[in-house]
């Protein structure tokens, strides 16, 4: 394999010879004066929530960003000052490249709320926020996004759920650096797969949503022609990974209120391979990837967790959906708890599960009931994996496992996948990358 520097050369000349096509199609005008580069502008509005901001630059899988604070009640102009301050710090147009451009033209300028100067097409999903923060026009990310391979077309059907409400437009970006637009209410589309062969035979996809202006954070899938994947590394919103949700029953409805029964977070492992000695792409195994979400229960009665969906699959179908899960600091003699993922095919509906559903207190809609109904794994005092990261799936042997692999009955095109944590695990249980494998073989 040859490494990331190298491969990534033809990649930053097609960047760079896009760019240099953006910029004689679109100058920009900034308060420093006129920029030669196309650029994306981000219009805050309102005041902040108070919190974390991020900005991240997703034109490969592991995103460059930055961060700041906010404050509650701050202004719109008072953040889009300070975070225009910051990009211009990080110099963002050596994220993707030798800099080309004079240092004029490297700095980022604000007109009122509004951040100037971003090189990029004009809402299109080169740039995203996420963080903490809630306020400031930004609007939530699209969720459970899913791609599948078609091969009687040669193309990917990408499906993904927007916010109520939807968005003004969304730019859905495959492998960094190819934008499309999309209406602002659309749901799904087609597109040609891009199988690059320096990836693995692997295809990026982004999908960004934008209200006046102003980008959500991105779902992002990695997908080839037989399995989707979570390879994309950008930083999470509302400390809840990319794709994902939250959910928890009416004893923990704390868990996205106050954090006193349910914390979530983003768990960083800080760059895994150094950016000289990485191998394209990077990340390339789930251990490389930077961010892992980390759910945290603190009473007896906790149960919640995470979930998200894989829509838009193929009644009849049979899938193996891959996981790895960890127990971090959890001993084996740490007090009464449990933590399992689970599996379920959706109804013919597709709507989502119930929360009496992911709490193991209904019936999927398989008929399966009780706690280990599509248990995938389960983990607790006796079973916990010491810090380590394991590794399982429907198709293999796990702790606890209850569950194989899933076929989806006529009418059926979606399954669920969720971590249910019970009782108090102060240390967190984590959750890093999954996989939808598609085993029925296909004929074009």
């Amino acid at each position: 394999m040859q490494s990331l520097s190298l491969r990534f050369d033809r990649k930053k000349i097609l960047i760079v010879f896009c760019f240099s096509i953006l910029a004689a199609q679109a100058p920009a005008v900034g308060e420093e004066g006129v920029s030669t580069v196309a650029t994306s502008p981000i219009a805050l509005s309102g005041q902040a929530s108070g919190g974390t901001l991020t900005l991240a630059h997703p034109i490969n899988r592991e995103a460059k960003y930055i961060a700041i604070q906010t404050t509650a009640g701050e202004s719109a102009a008072s953040v889009a000052r300070r975070l225009a301050d910051a990009i211009s710090a990080a110099d963002p147009f050596r994220w993707w490249g030798p800099s080309v451009h004079t240092a004029a033209e490297q700095r980022v300028n604000v007109r009122g709320s509004t951040i100037l100067d971003l090189p990029g097409r004009r809402n299109g999903g080169g740039w995203v926020l996420g963080g903490t923060e809630t306020g400031l026009g930004i609007p939530p990310p699209p969720v459970s996004l899913s791609a599948s391979y078609d091969p009687t077309k040669d193309e990917v059907l990408v499906n993904w759920v927007s916010p109520p409400g939807g968005y003004d437009s969304i730019a859905l970006v495959t492998n960094g650096i190819f934008p499309t637009s999309q209406p602002g209410q659309s749901t799904s589309c087609a597109i040609p797969m891009i199988a690059d062969a320096d990836m693995g035979g692997t295809m990026d996809i982004l999908v960004v949503g934008y209200r006046k202006d102003v980008p959500s954070n991105a779902g992002a899938i990695t997908v080839d022609r037989s399995s989707q994947e979570e390879m994309i590394n950008t930083p999470f919103s509302l400390n809840v990974a990319p794709n994902w949700s939250t959910w928890s029953d009416e004893g923990s409805l704390s868990a996205v209120q106050d954090g006193s029964a349910v914390s979530l977070e983003m768990g960083d492992r800080g760059d895994v391979v150094a950016e000289g000695k990485r191998l394209y792409p990077y990340p390339g195994t789930p251990g490389e990837k930077r961010f892992f979400q980390v759910v945290k229960t603190h009473k007896p009665e906790s149960n919640a967790g995470v979930w998200r969906k894989f829509v838009g699959l193929a009644s009849g179908h049979r899938y193996r959906v891959h996981l790895r899960v960890s127990t971090l600091g959890m001993s084996d003699n740490q007090g009464d708890w449990t933590a399992s993922v689970h599996a379920a095919h959706n109804d013919p509906s597709g709507r989502d599960l119930t929360t009496a559903q992911l709490s193991g207190m209904a019936p999927l809609p398989d008929g399966e009931s009780g706690p280990q109904a599509g248990r995938v794994v389960g983990l607790g005092p006796s079973t916990s994996t010491r810090g380590n990261w394991m590794e399982c799936s429907t198709g293999g042997d796990a702790p606890g496992k209850a569950i194989s692999d899933l076929t989806l009955p006529e009418g059926v095109s979606s399954i669920t996948v969720w971590l249910r944590c019970r009782g108090p695990i102060p240390e967190g249980v984590g959750l890093d990358w999954i996989k939808l494998e598609d085993l029925t073989e296909s004929s074009p």
